[in-house]
């Protein structure tokens, strides 16, 4: 069908009165959410500026007293550094100190910090005298004790800024390879007339740091007076050694002389964030926590959502009071166009209850009287064929393609039908047919005719009027074709001998078998015929070499016979056997012939059986020794299955396996 649906109803009286009652029920809606939004909104907003500046506070305040008890702690023991004299009691301060801060990894006086920083190769065993060092801390995390050397040498310069009296927090994470900070100091807080003194170190773990940064709707996070991130919940930011000092809010929180505040940003995305800040005496830090307005507005956003839920709702309740007062007009109407959208595609099965006993049921039973009757003429054409047609997809004027042509014969068809009547004649040929078209059609596969010049002949093409994508595609659609015939035939015959052939007739001869003969090139298809009928059909060489090769399947005993053209292009994916050469009328030098075995490919085995499957009174394991893993490897295992089936057997015997059938090596027909 081509454009749009011709019987399509555009406004539809039911889906007026929809319209108009949505229109009521949004403009509600949008009023109600305006209110919300705009009224409540801003209490929301305030409320929650409130909270965060709050928050902001109480961790500032728990992370200022944490600092402080390192700065005490820290002083204290470096005090008793200059009072114990002996290495014992320095051994066992340390011990005490460490015991009672697992989480300090050093502690180091002006003197050690200026020796593990210096380049004068001092190792670390002339600055333990002035440092306590917690062994315990760097062996469990696996870091060298030198790294403390490398951090150092990187911060001259906030040394001497904290050898004149200010105390400097800075982010060692990214040299100890974990979430740690150094805490930069005077000892006595002034400046160190003794150079030699210089700064004080305490080197900590940010584990005990975490406990004043709650989780919650706010994040909270630490930054030093150069924008350094020092802590934050995502604790992988820290270790990259991430700088904040660009975003706008940093900035100001930075340059601003307020020691607290709070203000509204904007990222470059769009989102808008509640900062507040709080700078820290202890050291040079700023504390920063913020909330999305987006997490701020969410109670309010699930008030509006669930004002939408109630009035869609409504809205529905609504469209089907609508649907059952306009049911009784609507339904049939409707019906009838979707009958008629199923003819313009093709599909006459119309199925419509008629329960009207006015104008619309008279048109109802003509639609059925319509689809019925056109059903019963499409059985006589081709309904691809129909369908191209319809599109316009079919072209009056030939064209050359590359087609594949297969030609499909009972074998020995005199033999069945000699001694049937002309009703089980037809019988016979309608039920062959009617397992053979299936596996053509469902392969994508154009059946072009029926022949019976010589028996019952089908002519299939494939990538003439449709294509599987390529001609190689096309190729082995027409052999997963192919074996699906064989497969499904093997199943007819059992059906045939379980059914009506007796046991002790049973025979090679009963067995009916087909001969396919499979070509692929250049041929011309198009429409053939007049203005009052016309057929679509491929000629050319191409459509002779196919019929031509089909007939020596009783020479050799085969089923599937392919040429040359066909052996090149899909040869790699199929088991097959060279038979004798051939001479055909019109052509200079013997043509090679192949019979074909079984597919190569597990995966094209998988979609012969798929579709196997989905066939009418298949069985599936008779259709697995077929096709597939299973199935047979040579022509002679393809000869002993229809041996299987046919040769009659003792009662409860079983049917031998076709790889397991015996022929005489002497004659490879033997049996046929």
């Amino acid at each position: 069908m081509t454009g749009e649906k011709h019987k399509k109803i555009r406004f539809p009286i039911g889906a007026k009165l929809v319209l108009v009652i949505s229109a009521l029920l949004i403009s509600t809606l949008g009023a109600i959410t305006v209110m919300v939004s705009v009224l409540v909104g801003s209490d929301v907003r305030i409320t929650e500026e409130d909270n965060n500046f709050t928050q902001n506070k109480r961790t500032a305040a728990g992370t200022e007293m944490f600092l402080r008890a390192v700065l005490t702690s820290a002083g204290t023991q470096l005090g008793m550094l200059n009072l114990i004299k002996d290495g014992e009691g320095l051994r066992l301060s340390a011990d005490f100190f460490f015991r009672e801060n697992p989480g300090v990894a050093a502690l180091l006086s002006g003197a050690a910090a200026q020796n593990f920083a210096g380049s004068d190769g001092q190792s670390f065993e002339d600055s333990a005298a002035q440092s306590f060092v917690n062994g315990d801390f760097f062996a469990a995390r696996g870091i060298d004790v030198r790294v403390v050397g490398n951090f150092l040498r990187s911060r001259g310069e906030e040394l001497k800024q904290a050898a004149a009296g200010q105390a400097i927090l800075l982010n060692a994470g990214p040299f100890f390879g974990t979430p740690v900070l150094a805490l930069l100091f005077s000892p006595d807080g002034k400046e160190s007339p003794d150079e030699t003194r210089g700064a004080a170190v305490c080197i900590f773990s940010t584990e005990s740091l975490a406990a004043n940064f709650a989780s919650g709707k706010n994040e909270s996070f630490l930054i030093n007076g150069a924008g350094d991130l020092l802590f934050h919940p995502d604790k992988k930011l820290p270790g990259e050694g991430q700088n904040f000092l660009n975003p706008d809010f940093v900035k100001s929180a930075l340059e601003n002389g307020d020691r607290s505040y709070q203000t509204i940003y904007t990222d470059e995305k769009g989102d808008e964030y509640f900062y507040a800040y709080q700078k820290l005496s202890a050291a040079d830090a700023v504390l920063i926590t913020g909330i999305p307005s987006s997490v701020v507005m969410a109670d309010i956003t699930t008030a509006v959502r669930r004002n939408i839920l109630i009035g869609f709702a409504v809205l529905v309740l609504a469209v089907f009071a609508i649907a059952i007062f306009s049911k009784t007009i609507g339904d049939p109407l409707k019906a009838l166009t979707r009958a008629s959208e199923m003819i313009e595609e093709g599909d006459y099965n119309i199925t419509l209850a008629n329960r009207n006993r006015d104008e619309i049921g008279a048109l109802t039973q003509s639609f059925i009287g319509m689809g019925h009757g056109l059903e019963n003429f499409e059985k006589f054409t081709n309904k691809t064929l129909v369908r191209l047609a319809r599109q316009g997809k079919l072209r009056r004027t030939g064209e050359s393609k590359t087609v594949v042509v297969c030609f499909v014969r009972i074998r020995d068809f005199s033999k069945f039908s000699e001694n049937m009547s002309a009703h089980d004649v037809v019988a016979f040929v309608n039920s062959f047919l009617s397992r053979t078209v299936p596996c053509i059609s469902c392969s994508g596969g154009l059946v072009d005719k029926f022949l019976t010049q010589n028996g019952v002949v089908v002519m299939a093409l494939w990538g003439a009027a449709t294509t599987q994508g390529n001609p190689r595609q096309d190729a082995l659609a027409c052999m997963r074709s192919a074996l699906m015939m064989r497969s499904v035939l093997r199943n007819w015959n059992a059906e045939r001998f379980r059914s009506s052939i007796p046991r002790s007739r049973r025979s090679n001869k009963s067995f009916v078998k087909i001969g396919c003969g499979i070509n692929i090139g250049e041929a011309i298809s198009g429409q053939i015929g007049s203005d009052e009928r016309m057929e679509y059909t491929v000629i050319g060489d191409t459509v002779n070499l196919a019929a031509r090769i089909e007939e020596p399947n009783d020479l050799f005993d085969t089923d599937i016979l392919i040429t040359e053209n066909m052996w090149k292009l899909i040869g790699g994916s199929l088991i097959v056997e060279e038979m004798p050469n051939l001479e055909v009328k019109g052509k200079e030098k013997p043509l090679r012939v192949f019979s074909v075995v079984n597919m190569r490919d597990p995966r094209e085995s998988e979609i012969i059986l798929r579709e196997l499957d989905c066939q009418p009174k298949t069985d599936p394991g008779l259709s697995r020794i077929c096709v597939g893993p299973a199935g047979p490897r040579t022509m002679a295992e393809v000869r002993a299955g229809w041996l299987a089936v046919s040769s009659p057997l003792p009662a409860g015997a079983e049917s031998p396996k076709p790889g397991l059938a015996k022929t005489d090596s002497r004659n490879p027909g033997a049996g046929r």
